[in-house]
């Protein structure tokens, strides 16, 4: 399976408003300009996971049984959260 820079994009936007819809969440600063990010989207585009990484060194370009995508991103801008 295949997925294009906009199908990603909508991905991301989605993941990002379910995190908003819950209850609990808070913004968090953990994703700022120049971070690294590991993404891993399962082949049913079910199962997202967006981590943290220290540098290019730790991402490891396989993918699990179950595991369409997996690549390594660099975050270029974060938007303004409004209240």
């Amino acid at each position: 399976m295949k997925i294009t820079k906009s199908q990603l994009q909508q991905i991301i936007q989605e993941e990002l408003k379910a995190l908003h819809e819950l209850e609990d969440w808070e913004p968090r600063s953990e994703y700022n300009v120049g971070d690294l990010i590991e993404v891993e989207i399962s082949d049913d585009g079910y199962d997202k996971s967006i981590v943290n990484i220290a540098d290019e060194a730790e991402f490891v370009p396989t993918h699990g049984v179950y595991t369409s995508e997996k690549f390594l991103a660099k975050i270029i801008q974060v938007s303004q959260m409004t209240g």
